[in-house]
């Protein structure tokens, strides 16, 4: 499948303008890495693009990004100014293809904000599918963190930069920049979505448990959703045999509050999970994983058998 520019979806003609840096926003966080070629070339794909969906208000999902070991790839990898570009590339253009806005980018992070919770999790499976198969520059496939690596069964499960994601539903405050003339999304929602994203590991997708009551509720009828959730991303979750596993309590730095979440995956990247209930870090994957890991009673279950949502008492939703 193709995730061309030609096929966003929308009609606002507002990409054009420049995407805020928020790094004066974050001064915990240590300047960006990114060449200013890289950057200047993400702005030109920008505004080569022309349409976008409308920035969504109202109840979201909101989606962050982050690179694993990027701090290390760009000290030690020449080969990182072309791939963060081949990154923010794809990222850009799927995301505009499965209707997502971009709200704002920080070094190699996107912060994303989608108007139902279900297209986030269509773009957050299929991205993760697709940025295997980016063509890596060869100085990160033959490096530690990029390197190719295969299941037992000779699945694929890892190539060129990992990149983690957290997905969390809510109801922010919206308010457009007027510098930028683009919407930010701001309060408590947005920096719990942040802690949980902070949470995964490489090539992981962590759900906050409100995001996962919306799944429930749409691919499931276990509850209400906020809202009608997109047909096209529906069938496409179903498709690609989208998995929902239940995770423990995490807590998140900062925030009192501890997250139920859960972690997700397309069935063809299951083995992820295997190699990390193996007690192996993504980070150090190895070049097989090996069989009769707890993961492998995930792998012949569809996502219906075996999503949890930790707030429902009802065991329905466990059996639909």
């Amino acid at each position: 499948m193709s995730y061309g520019i030609a096929d966003a979806t929308g009609n606002n003609a507002s990409l054009a303008t420049l995407m805020p840096d928020f790094r004066a926003r974050q001064k915990d966080k240590a300047p960006s890495a990114v060449s200013g070629k890289a950057k200047v070339s993400l702005v030109q794909t920008i505004a080569r693009l022309e349409r976008e969906v409308p920035p969504p208000t109202g109840h979201v999902c909101l989606v962050f990004t982050d690179i694993r070991n990027s701090t290390q790839l760009w000290d030690k990898n020449p080969a990182m100014s072309t791939a963060i570009h081949l990154h923010n590339n794809f990222l850009l253009q799927h995301l505009l293809y499965c209707g997502g806005y971009v709200v704002k980018t920080e070094g190699d992070s996107f912060m994303c904000a989608f108007p139902t919770t279900l297209t986030a999790v269509w773009w957050c499976v299929t991205a993760q599918i697709q940025l295997l198969h980016v063509p890596w520059p060869q100085e990160i496939l033959d490096c530690e963190e990029g390197k190719e690596v295969y299941d037992e069964h000779g699945n694929l499960l890892a190539r060129g930069l990992s990149v983690r994601m957290g997905i969390h539903s809510g109801t922010p405050a919206c308010e457009l920049d007027p510098i930028t003339c683009r919407m930010d999304y701001l309060g408590s929602m947005v920096n719990r979505c942040a802690r949980i994203s902070a949470s995964a590991l490489g090539g992981q997708i962590m759900c906050s448990a409100d995001a996962i009551r919306e799944v429930n509720a749409s691919l499931f009828d276990c509850g209400l959703a906020s809202k009608p959730q997109t047909a096209r991303a529906i069938e496409e979750i179903r498709q690609l045999q989208t998995v929902f596993l239940p995770a423990s309590e995490i807590k998140l730095k900062g925030l009192e509050i501890p997250e139920m979440a859960s972690l997700v995956y397309p069935a063809a990247l299951l083995g992820r999970q295997r190699l990390v209930e193996s007690g192996l870090n993504p980070s150090t994957f190895p070049s097989l994983s090996s069989p009769g890991s707890p993961a492998d009673s995930y792998t012949n279950g569809t996502a219906a058998q075996v999503i949890c949502d930790q707030t429902l008492s009802d065991d329905a939703c466990l059996e639909r």
